[in-house]
C-alpha cells in the first residue's frame, strides 16, 4: 500500500508542479482594468489648439480610438491608462499623468492631445466618460462603426438592389 502511494505521488508531482508554474508564468494573461487599453500618442504642447474636445472613432464593433484635447501639465508623462468595468451602460477611461517627485516641476499647463485605443471592452450605445487627474473632461455616447453602419443600411433590402 505504501509503495502504491509513493508511485502515485511520483506520477502526480510533475502535473502539480507544472500547474504551479503556469500561475507564475509571465506569458499567462489575466484580465485587469488595463487590458485592451493603450496610449497611441501623447502630443506635446500645441499652442494653436485652445479648444478642449473629445472625439471617438470606431474601426470595428468593439475597437475605439479616443482623442482627447485638453489642458494638461506641459512636461508630464502618462500612467498606464485604464477603463472601469461597464455598469448601466457607462464606462470611464482614466488618463492620469505621472507625478514628478524629484526635480523641478514647472507646473505650466498647455493644450495637449492624447490618443488612446480601447480594444474589445466597449460596444455601441454605451456612454464613455473620460477622466484625467481626478477631473471629468467629458463624455461621449459610442456610435456604431463605419462597417456596422454599412451593414445596417443594407438590412431589409434585397441583394443588388432588386
Amino acid at each position: 500500500m505504501q509503495l502504491n502511494i509513493k508511485v502515485l505521488f511520483c506520477l502526480l508531482s510533475p502535473v502539480l508542479l507544472s500547474a504551479c508554474n503556469k500561475a507564475n508564468d509571465e506569458s499567462f494573461t489575466t484580465f485587469t482594468l488595463h487590458s485592451g487599453i493603450s496610449i497611441e500618442e501623447a502630443a506635446k504642447c500645441n499652442i494653436d489648439s485652445a479648444k478642449e474636445a473629445i472625439e471617438v472613432e470606431s474601426s470595428s464593433p468593439s475597437n475605439y480610438l479616443v482623442t482627447v484635447t485638453t489642458h494638461l501639465p506641459c512636461d508630464s508623462e502618462f500612467e498606464q491608462p485604464w477603463l472601469t468595468l461597464e455598469k448601466d451602460g457607462h464606462a470611464t477611461l482614466v488618463l492620469n499623468t505621472k507625478e514628478r517627485r524629484i526635480g523641478f516641476d514647472s507646473r505650466c499647463d498647455c493644450s495637449r492631445t492624447i490618443r488612446a485605443r480601447i480594444d474589445g471592452r466597449l460596444r455601441a450605445g454605451q456612454t464613455l466618460y473620460v477622466v484625467s487627474d481626478h477631473e471629468v473632461l467629458g463624455h461621449k455616447i459610442l456610435s456604431i462603426s463605419k462597417t456596422e453602419a454599412g451593414l445596417e443600411t443594407n438590412r431589409g433590402q434585397p441583394p443588388n438592389g432588386r
